[in-house]
């Protein structure tokens, strides 16, 4: 699925129990790890400077990984606001990539 599709159906549903949203923020996590890593290794190999990129998509990924660690402690609300944040965050990261 592609990135931009999966953060709008994340925005558009309606959580009621934290395992699907759980399920949910598993893909967002391994779509943004694969995808933009990919774009990164496409980049470099155009010779073009991607380390502030690379810090964002780390800093990206951490917050989501942190996020699910602590899901005991976050409503399904506030786990969908950081969810969806962080993943428009990735987009314009792809965009950038892509230009």
């Amino acid at each position: 699925m592609e990135l931009d599709k999966l953060v709008l159906e994340i925005r558009k549903k309606g959580y009621n129990d934290k395992e699907k949203l759980m399920k949910d923020l598993n893909l967002l996590i391994k779509e943004i790890h694969n995808g933009l890593k990919s774009e990164i290794a496409k980049a470099k190999k155009a010779n073009k400077n991607v380390s502030d990129i690379e810090k964002e998509l780390n800093r990206i990924l951490d917050s989501l990984k942190r996020l699910r660690e602590e899901k005991q402690y976050q409503t399904i609300r506030n786990i969908k606001f950081v969810m969806d944040k962080r993943g428009s965050e990735a987009i314009e990261l792809l965009k950038k990539l892509k230009q």
